[in-house]
Protein backbone atom coordinates (compact mmCIF):
# COMPACT_ATOMS: atom_id res chain seq x y z
CA UNK A 1 0.00 0.00 0.00
CA UNK A 2 1.67 3.20 -1.09
CA UNK A 3 1.55 6.40 1.09
CA UNK A 4 3.01 9.42 1.55
CA UNK A 5 6.72 9.91 2.29
CA UNK A 6 8.24 13.77 2.55
CA UNK A 7 10.48 14.39 -0.11
CA UNK A 8 14.23 13.45 1.21
CA UNK A 9 12.92 10.88 3.78
CA UNK A 10 12.64 7.33 3.56
CA UNK A 11 10.91 5.07 5.81
CA UNK A 12 12.31 1.77 7.67
CA UNK A 13 11.08 -1.07 9.07
CA UNK A 14 9.84 0.45 11.93
CA UNK A 15 7.84 2.93 10.40
CA UNK A 16 10.99 5.64 11.52
CA UNK A 17 11.06 8.27 8.63
CA UNK A 18 15.14 8.38 7.87
CA UNK A 19 17.01 11.43 6.20
CA UNK A 20 17.71 9.84 3.09
CA UNK A 21 21.58 11.13 3.37
CA UNK A 22 21.04 8.45 6.36
CA UNK A 23 20.63 5.62 4.02
CA UNK A 24 23.62 4.04 2.96
CA UNK A 25 24.75 3.18 -0.16
CA UNK A 26 24.02 -0.77 0.16
CA UNK A 27 20.96 -0.08 1.75
CA UNK A 28 19.86 1.91 -1.41
CA UNK A 29 21.44 -0.78 -3.87
CA UNK A 30 19.38 -3.55 -1.87
CA UNK A 31 16.23 -1.88 -1.97
CA UNK A 32 16.50 -1.03 -5.73
CA UNK A 33 17.53 -4.69 -5.94
CA UNK A 34 14.72 -5.86 -4.37
CA UNK A 35 11.84 -3.70 -5.91
CA UNK A 36 13.25 -4.17 -9.66
CA UNK A 37 13.15 -7.94 -8.64
CA UNK A 38 9.00 -7.57 -6.83
CA UNK A 39 8.36 -5.80 -9.85
CA UNK A 40 9.15 -8.67 -12.28
CA UNK A 41 8.11 -10.65 -10.32
CA UNK A 42 4.52 -9.16 -9.27
CA UNK A 43 3.69 -8.98 -13.22
CA UNK A 44 4.95 -12.58 -14.15
CA UNK A 45 2.43 -13.86 -10.95
CA UNK A 46 -0.19 -12.33 -12.40
CA UNK A 47 0.50 -13.82 -15.87
CA UNK A 48 0.97 -17.41 -14.49
CA UNK A 49 -2.45 -17.02 -12.57
CA UNK A 50 -4.04 -15.38 -15.73
CA UNK A 51 -2.42 -18.40 -18.09
CA UNK A 52 -4.17 -20.97 -15.01
CA UNK A 53 -7.53 -19.51 -15.32
CA UNK A 54 -7.74 -19.56 -19.38
CA UNK A 55 -6.32 -23.33 -18.95
CA UNK A 56 -8.99 -24.16 -16.75
CA UNK A 57 -11.50 -22.66 -18.07
CA UNK A 58 -10.63 -23.95 -21.43
CA UNK A 59 -10.15 -27.53 -20.35
CA UNK A 60 -13.65 -27.58 -18.65
CA UNK A 61 -15.03 -26.16 -21.87
CA UNK A 62 -13.91 -28.62 -24.08
CA UNK A 63 -14.95 -31.83 -21.40
CA UNK A 64 -18.51 -29.73 -21.79
CA UNK A 65 -18.71 -30.12 -25.85
CA UNK A 66 -16.95 -34.08 -25.33
CA UNK A 67 -19.83 -34.69 -23.02
CA UNK A 68 -22.09 -32.73 -25.70
CA UNK A 69 -21.09 -34.71 -28.53
CA UNK A 70 -22.87 -37.80 -26.51
CA UNK A 71 -26.16 -35.95 -26.19
CA UNK A 72 -25.08 -36.71 -21.89
CA UNK A 73 -25.40 -33.19 -20.08
CA UNK A 74 -22.38 -31.77 -18.57
CA UNK A 75 -22.22 -31.55 -14.56
CA UNK A 76 -19.54 -30.58 -11.60
CA UNK A 77 -16.09 -30.12 -11.97
CA UNK A 78 -13.64 -31.73 -14.45
CA UNK A 79 -10.50 -33.34 -12.88
CA UNK A 80 -7.87 -36.24 -13.66
CA UNK A 81 -7.87 -35.17 -18.09
CA UNK A 82 -5.44 -35.59 -20.04
CA UNK A 83 -5.08 -34.10 -23.41
CA UNK A 84 -3.21 -34.95 -26.06
CA UNK A 85 -2.07 -32.64 -29.09
CA UNK A 86 -2.96 -35.12 -32.60
CA UNK A 87 0.38 -35.66 -33.24
CA UNK A 88 1.12 -36.76 -29.56
CA UNK A 89 3.96 -34.59 -28.88
CA UNK A 90 2.34 -32.22 -26.76
CA UNK A 91 -0.02 -33.75 -23.43
CA UNK A 92 -1.85 -31.59 -21.28
CA UNK A 93 -3.00 -32.75 -18.15
CA UNK A 94 -5.25 -31.45 -15.02
CA UNK A 95 -5.10 -33.46 -11.68
CA UNK A 96 -7.47 -32.98 -8.88
CA UNK A 97 -5.78 -33.92 -5.33
CA UNK A 98 -7.19 -33.62 -2.11
CA UNK A 99 -5.22 -31.60 0.76
CA UNK A 100 -4.45 -33.79 3.88
CA UNK A 101 -3.69 -31.97 7.14
CA UNK A 102 -2.92 -33.27 10.95
CA UNK A 103 -5.23 -32.28 13.31
CA UNK A 104 -4.34 -31.74 16.74
CA UNK A 105 -5.03 -36.08 17.94
CA UNK A 106 -1.97 -36.18 15.88
CA UNK A 107 0.11 -34.84 19.54
CA UNK A 108 -1.74 -37.77 21.43
CA UNK A 109 -0.36 -40.01 18.96
CA UNK A 110 2.92 -39.05 18.92
CA UNK A 111 2.85 -39.10 23.26
CA UNK A 112 1.34 -42.72 22.76
CA UNK A 113 4.28 -43.88 20.22
CA UNK A 114 7.14 -42.03 22.01
CA UNK A 115 5.91 -44.14 25.30
CA UNK A 116 5.92 -47.41 23.32
CA UNK A 117 9.35 -46.42 22.22
CA UNK A 118 10.93 -45.79 25.19
CA UNK A 119 9.02 -48.86 26.91
CA UNK A 120 10.48 -51.43 24.08
CA UNK A 121 13.76 -49.90 25.04
CA UNK A 122 16.86 -51.96 23.42
CA UNK A 123 14.21 -54.24 22.00
CA UNK A 124 12.73 -51.21 19.83
CA UNK A 125 14.75 -51.42 16.27
CA UNK A 126 16.62 -49.01 15.15
CA UNK A 127 14.75 -48.57 12.09
CA UNK A 128 11.77 -48.18 13.78
CA UNK A 129 13.09 -45.08 16.10
CA UNK A 130 13.97 -43.62 12.58
CA UNK A 131 10.87 -43.73 10.63
CA UNK A 132 9.04 -42.41 14.02
CA UNK A 133 11.63 -39.26 14.01
CA UNK A 134 10.59 -38.56 10.54
CA UNK A 135 6.77 -38.90 10.66
CA UNK A 136 6.75 -36.53 13.83
CA UNK A 137 9.53 -33.86 12.19
CA UNK A 138 7.75 -30.59 11.14
CA UNK A 139 9.07 -28.80 7.94
CA UNK A 140 9.72 -25.16 7.32
CA UNK A 141 6.48 -24.29 7.74
CA UNK A 142 5.36 -26.63 10.81
CA UNK A 143 3.63 -28.89 8.80
CA UNK A 144 3.64 -32.82 9.25
CA UNK A 145 4.41 -35.08 6.31
CA UNK A 146 0.94 -36.88 5.55
CA UNK A 147 2.87 -39.53 3.47
CA UNK A 148 5.70 -40.54 6.41
CA UNK A 149 2.31 -40.73 9.16
CA UNK A 150 0.97 -43.20 6.46
CA UNK A 151 3.93 -45.06 6.36
CA UNK A 152 3.90 -45.09 10.42
CA UNK A 153 0.36 -46.04 11.08
CA UNK A 154 0.85 -49.22 7.96
CA UNK A 155 3.19 -50.47 10.81
CA UNK A 156 1.49 -53.42 12.87
CA UNK A 157 2.85 -54.15 16.18
CA UNK A 158 1.02 -56.27 18.61
CA UNK A 159 0.92 -53.71 21.66
CA UNK A 160 -2.46 -51.88 22.68
CA UNK A 161 -0.67 -48.52 23.09
CA UNK A 162 0.47 -48.83 19.63
CA UNK A 163 -2.53 -49.43 18.27
CA UNK A 164 -4.29 -46.54 19.93
CA UNK A 165 -1.49 -44.32 18.60
CA UNK A 166 -2.74 -46.14 14.94
CA UNK A 167 -6.00 -44.85 15.70
CA UNK A 168 -5.38 -41.59 16.98
CA UNK A 169 -2.78 -40.70 14.19
CA UNK A 170 -6.14 -42.24 11.80
CA UNK A 171 -8.58 -39.29 13.36
CA UNK A 172 -6.07 -36.82 13.06
CA UNK A 173 -5.87 -37.07 9.16
CA UNK A 174 -8.79 -35.19 8.07
CA UNK A 175 -8.94 -33.31 4.27
CA UNK A 176 -8.09 -29.77 4.05
CA UNK A 177 -9.52 -28.95 0.56
CA UNK A 178 -8.41 -29.65 -2.61
CA UNK A 179 -5.59 -28.74 -5.11
CA UNK A 180 -5.77 -28.24 -8.90
CA UNK A 181 -2.38 -29.43 -10.59
CA UNK A 182 -2.02 -28.14 -14.58
CA UNK A 183 1.07 -29.64 -16.11
CA UNK A 184 1.93 -29.43 -20.14
CA UNK A 185 4.45 -32.21 -21.14
CA UNK A 186 6.02 -32.23 -24.55
CA UNK A 187 8.31 -34.44 -26.61
CA UNK A 188 10.18 -34.27 -29.99
CA UNK A 189 8.49 -37.56 -31.27
CA UNK A 190 5.43 -39.92 -30.42
CA UNK A 191 8.40 -42.76 -29.32
CA UNK A 192 10.67 -40.13 -27.35
CA UNK A 193 9.51 -40.34 -23.55
CA UNK A 194 7.83 -36.87 -22.25
CA UNK A 195 9.41 -34.12 -20.72
CA UNK A 196 7.43 -31.58 -18.45
CA UNK A 197 7.48 -27.94 -19.04
CA UNK A 198 8.21 -26.59 -15.90
CA UNK A 199 5.61 -23.95 -14.55
CA UNK A 200 4.29 -24.23 -10.94
CA UNK A 201 0.96 -23.04 -11.03
CA UNK A 202 -0.64 -24.62 -7.56
CA UNK A 203 0.72 -21.64 -4.85
CA UNK A 204 -0.43 -18.68 -7.68
CA UNK A 205 -2.99 -15.87 -6.44
CA UNK A 206 -5.03 -13.85 -8.37
CA UNK A 207 -2.97 -10.35 -9.08
CA UNK A 208 -5.10 -8.55 -5.95
CA UNK A 209 -4.84 -11.15 -3.35
CA UNK A 210 -1.37 -9.49 -2.68
CA UNK A 211 -2.67 -6.47 0.13
CA UNK A 212 -4.40 -3.26 -0.63
CA UNK A 213 -4.07 -1.25 -3.94
CA UNK A 214 -4.15 2.34 -4.67
CA UNK A 215 -6.24 3.28 -7.60
CA UNK A 216 -3.23 3.74 -9.65
CA UNK A 217 -2.14 0.30 -8.77
CA UNK A 218 -5.98 -1.10 -9.85
CA UNK A 219 -5.35 0.70 -12.83
CA UNK A 220 -1.80 -0.95 -13.99
CA UNK A 221 -3.38 -3.84 -13.66
CA UNK A 222 -6.28 -3.50 -15.05
CA UNK A 223 -4.21 -2.30 -18.29
CA UNK A 224 -1.85 -5.27 -17.92
CA UNK A 225 -4.53 -7.76 -17.36
CA UNK A 226 -6.44 -6.18 -20.39
CA UNK A 227 -3.27 -6.68 -22.87
CA UNK A 228 -2.06 -9.72 -21.43
CA UNK A 229 -5.98 -11.38 -22.13
CA UNK A 230 -5.48 -9.69 -25.91
CA UNK A 231 -2.36 -10.92 -26.17
CA UNK A 232 -3.68 -14.26 -25.48
CA UNK A 233 -6.70 -14.11 -27.87
CA UNK A 234 -4.26 -12.85 -30.51
CA UNK A 235 -5.39 -9.65 -31.05
CA UNK A 236 -3.65 -7.40 -33.62
CA UNK A 237 -1.49 -5.01 -31.85
CA UNK A 238 -3.38 -1.98 -33.77
CA UNK A 239 -6.56 -3.44 -32.01
CA UNK A 240 -4.44 -3.07 -28.83
CA UNK A 241 -4.47 0.68 -27.79
CA UNK A 242 -8.44 0.63 -27.70
CA UNK A 243 -8.44 -2.06 -25.42
CA UNK A 244 -6.40 -0.10 -23.25
CA UNK A 245 -8.38 2.88 -23.61
CA UNK A 246 -11.31 0.67 -22.24
CA UNK A 247 -9.51 -0.12 -19.20
CA UNK A 248 -8.43 2.82 -18.56
CA UNK A 249 -12.11 4.06 -18.77
CA UNK A 250 -11.32 6.47 -21.85
CA UNK A 251 -14.63 7.21 -24.35
CA UNK A 252 -13.67 5.81 -27.65
CA UNK A 253 -12.89 7.70 -30.68
CA UNK A 254 -15.00 8.26 -33.40
CA UNK A 255 -13.30 7.11 -36.89
CA UNK A 256 -13.03 10.73 -37.76
CA UNK A 257 -11.62 11.94 -34.39
CA UNK A 258 -8.10 12.72 -34.99
CA UNK A 259 -5.49 10.13 -33.32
Amino acid sequence: MSEDIPAGYWKNAKGDLIKAENVSARERDMDEVVRKIHGFGADLSGTMWRFREYTMRDIALYCDRLIKSYGAAPRGKKGNVTLTSFDGCIRVTLSIADVVEAGPEILAAQTLIEECIDEWSKNAQINLRALVKQAFQQDACGRLSVAQLLNLKRIEIDDDKWRRAQGAIGDALRPAGRAEYVRIYTRQAATDPWEQLPLHLAQVRAPGDAGEHTPEDSLAMRVRSAVAEARYRGVKQGDIRQIVNDACGRPKKDDGDPA
